[in-house]
């Protein structure tokens, strides 16, 4: 799975770095030229989302993700870590 950071916990952290007196002046040029770097990156278009086992849809006919089986015309759901699209959290 992948892991997203703050940009702005990167660069405060750089600036706190730049600004400590037993820093190296080389360094706090390279933190500067990685600050300016983060800043012009663009940013990933994330969402968080909402595990089967916390929607509000789930073991309902109107989950997205349930359907029925044909042998047993039984209502079954995808694993309890599955997730969709349409995933809705339990909290407003």
């Amino acid at each position: 799975m992948s892991e997203y950071i703050s940009r702005e916990a990167v660069l405060k952290h750089l600036n706190e770095c730049k600004e400590d007196p037993f820093f190296d002046p080389d360094m706090a040029r390279i933190c500067f030229a990685i600050s300016i770097f983060i800043e012009e990156m663009q940013a990933a278009d994330v969402q968080p989302v909402v595990r089967c086992k916390d929607c509000i849809y789930l073991n309902r006919h109107d989950c997205p993700m349930a359907y029925i089986e044909h042998q047993t015309l039984q209502f079954a759901a995808v694993t309890p870590d599955f997730y969709c699209a349409k995933g809705a959290d339990h909290e407003p």
